[in-house]
């Protein structure tokens, strides 16, 4: 909405404005849709109705991405830095993340070293504890790489990590037939490996999964989180 992540200021006005516009008007975020289902209100601030019609309306790039001085590393001083949310860090001067550098929100939260133990983080060692081949050893490595190469082979998936892998296999539990169809080949009802879904070639399928994309534009894929989940040459 402001211009957070990098990977939109490639693009200038009025080409920034109009994805932006079209990104805010199809996103979709969990956390609302889980917070029901257990009884929580999980409020949104950039998805508020008048917040976002705000943004919208009276900013542009200029006005949301620009050079300014960052405290990229705690242990650095200042420097200039190019940077998204200006006219959030400019609401809110006073304040050490007007200053800091844009992380994902699993850095600056801290989760990603939730539960440090012998250089291991809590996702690593729940992984080996549910028999996901992760490991930093070579062995280990070989192992995801023959089975991330399996997986493609048979089912047409590309899984990107180990962390990948151990959502994919939560997935085959709960939908168990979304991978397989069955065919008929010289007469015979067999259930055979596909790309994967009903998409296969299908210009609105993902590259990666080939699940359906929620529209013909949309570049993310909400089922195996590829990005971009199409391809962007014509």
């Amino acid at each position: 909405l402001l211009g957070g992540y990098s990977f939109s200021w490639a693009s200038d006005d009025p080409i920034w404005s109009q994805k932006r516009f079209e990104m805010c008007s199809e996103w979709f975020f969990s956390g609302p849709i889980l917070g029901d289902a257990l009884g929580i209100n999980v409020e949104s601030p950039f998805c508020n109705a008048i917040f976002k019609t705000w943004a919208l309306n009276s900013t542009n790039k200029s006005d949301c991405v620009g050079m300014r001085m960052i405290q990229a590393d705690p242990n650095t001083p200042k420097s200039l830095h190019k940077t998204g949310k200006q006219v959030l860090r400019d609401a809110f001067p006073d304040s050490f993340s007007a200053d800091r550098r844009k992380d994902p929100i699993e850095v600056g939260s801290g989760s990603t070293v939730l539960g440090s133990h012998d250089g291991e983080y809590f996702f690593s060692r729940y992984m080996k504890a549910h028999q996901c081949a992760e490991s930093e050893t070579s062995k280990g490595k070989e192992l995801l790489k023959v089975e991330t190469s399996n997986i493609m082979k048979e089912n047409g998936i590309e899984i990107r990590n180990a962390e990948h892998l151990f959502y994919y296999k939560i997935f085959l539990q709960s939908f168990p037939k979304s991978v397989w169809k069955k065919e008929t080949r010289q007469g015979k009802k067999q259930i055979l490996p596909i790309r994967l879904d009903r998409l296969t070639g299908n210009a609105n399928a993902c590259i990666k999964c080939s699940f359906e994309l929620y529209n013909d534009t949309c570049l993310f894929c909400r089922t195996c989180g590829a990005w971009p989940a199409r391809s962007l040459v014509e």
